[in-house]
């Protein structure tokens, strides 16, 4: 064998080496991010009761399946059958002999022996087990269980076809070769202590508080120094680190074709001691598949929140018609300053009824003009309108049910204009918690002794206000240019109707 072909992966001098704190992969990474955004997404759709988290693991669970194989070259698979194999699972009738490389009866019972061996995982996870070397060997008979032969090179480098032992270390030193170049492990003679070691320290690191990713990194690429078994070392590296962020509350390490390069870059980087490029790709690779979660699962919560939103506005509207309305926690801050802005509009629209009235009475003596406060009359009166207007366009998602609003009725000559104006409290989806101010006008015409409502009265044209924290109350400008607008409104009508 020529020697300047072979590079010795495994460091005979020292074995395996574990973690220190002084080493460069410690720089602050978003894995505790991904980790509580995507736990909450999880309990926001456990408290629905929503199965989206298992259907969307399963097809990731396939996903992983396929590419762990891929990756190794055990089998090509067309990516567009690829893709309906991640959708609809591993059925016979999506895979043919023109879409695979391989029997495709192979090719399905190793798919089926990883996504199970994925499975494993998952259940090893949830019984709690301790990392062991017996169950890494469990972990190797059941990924490679359909496999019978795996190819080799020999010392002379030639490429031979050997029995492939299940769930035994190696009984003959392995010579991987990529680029011309001739890869060496840990001698059969040394596997099994330095197998040994691997967990221990891994343990060892568990307890001395080192991120996950980082773990996984470095458990990944050990195994990998050590190469115990003849084949299947790569997936069983990808397998475990992938059981360190299932444990840890994150998504299985799926690496695809198009992550390959950078893949086998950083492990080489590692192999001189660089550990960090393997770090930040399992980082980077976590947020994709927590962005795709996210994404996999917003429309069923989205459409759950829907029917929630449209239970919580069909309350609403029965509570503002039958008048049951509650009053919302004095410590809501938006909701006070939306009294405080009522308050506020009372006294305007008070100012406003006595100027307007002076206006008419030089026209008709009889004219007058009432405001009326929420509190100060029937709880249910006005509540057919409010109603109404709660349900016009989206405004009505997201209501407490409580209303308050102020009137002014202006009365002349056998007409009744009154204008209504309204808040509404809200909680959003991001517990803030916010009020909506607007306004309508009701018509009435005297019919003999009684007044009749005009079915299609004239509308005010003024868009909803909206209080959040940042205003200030009545005191805000634009809150103060809404009311104004809103008079203006009322004023045309008024002048419309001469």
């Amino acid at each position: 064998m020529d020697d300047s072909r072979i590079i010795e992966i495994w460091p005979a001098a020292t074995g395996i080496v574990g973690l220190s704190k002084d080493t460069d992969v410690f720089a602050p990474s978003s894995i505790e991010k991904i980790r509580n955004a995507w736990q909450q997404r999880r309990d926001e759709l456990d408290a629905e009761g929503l199965p989206a988290v298992s259907a969307f693991m399963a097809r990731l669970g396939r996903e992983w399946s396929i590419e762990t194989g891929i990756i190794e070259g055990i089998y090509n698979i067309e990516r567009g059958v690829t893709q309906s194999l991640i959708e609809e699972g591993f059925q016979a009738a999506l895979l043919d002999r023109n879409s695979t490389n391989k029997p495709p009866e192979f090719v399905l019972s190793v798919l089926r022996d990883q996504e199970a061996a994925l499975e494993g995982l998952f259940a090893f996870v949830k019984q709690e087990r301790e990392l062991t070397t017996s169950y890494i060997k469990e972990l190797h008979a059941a990924m490679l269980r359909s496999q019978t032969h795996c190819d080799a090179l020999d010392p002379d480098g030639r490429v031979v076809e050997v029995a492939l032992l299940k769930g035994e270390y190696k009984q003959h030193e392995n010579y991987p070769q990529r680029d011309g170049r001739i890869y060496t492990y840990c001698p059969p003679l040394q596997t099994e202590s330095e197998m040994q070691r691997l967990v221990e320290l891994d343990a060892q690191h568990e307890r001395e508080g080192f991120p996950v990713e980082v773990r996984a990194a470095w458990l990944h690429h050990r195994f990998t120094q050590i190469h115990p078994f003849q084949d299947g070392n790569g997936r069983v590296a990808r397998a475990l680190a992938s059981l360190l962020f299932i444990r840890d509350g994150l998504f299985p390490l799926v690496v695809n074709y198009t992550d390959k390069s950078d893949y086998l870059d950083n492990l080489e980087a590692a192999d001189a001691g660089r550990l960090k490029g393997l770090v930040d790709q399992f980082v980077e690779l976590q947020s994709r598949w927590a962005s795709n979660a996210m994404d996999a699962t917003e429309p069923v919560l989205k459409a759950r929140r829907k029917v929630r939103d449209s239970l919580a506005g069909l309350k609403r509207t029965l509570d503002v018609v039958s008048g049951v309305a509650s009053d919302p926690s004095t410590s809501d801050e938006p909701w006070a300053k939306a009294i405080d802005a009522m308050n506020s509009l009372e006294s305007r629209l008070t100012a406003v009824g006595e100027e307007i009235r002076g206006i008419f009475t030089a026209y008709d003596a009889d004219a007058s003009f009432k405001v009326e406060r929420s509190e100060q009359s029937s709880a249910s009166r006005h509540a057919k309108r409010i109603a109404k207007a709660l349900s016009l366009g989206g405004d009505a998602e997201g209501r407490s049910g409580h209303v308050e609003w102020v009137s002014l009725s202006i009365k002349r000559k056998r007409k009744n204009t009154t204008l209504t104006v309204f808040a509404t409290s809200r909680t959003t989806w991001l517990n803030k918690s916010e009020v909506v101010c607007s306004a309508f006008l009701d018509e009435f015409v005297a019919e003999g002794a009684a007044w009749q409502r005009v079915d299609n009265p004239a509308t005010i044209g003024v868009s909803p206000y909206s209080f959040n924290k940042a205003t200030s109350g009545s005191l805000s400008p634009e809150f103060q240019e809404w009311v104004e607008n809103t008079i203006s409104a009322l004023v045309e009508v008024l002048h419309r109707e001469l």
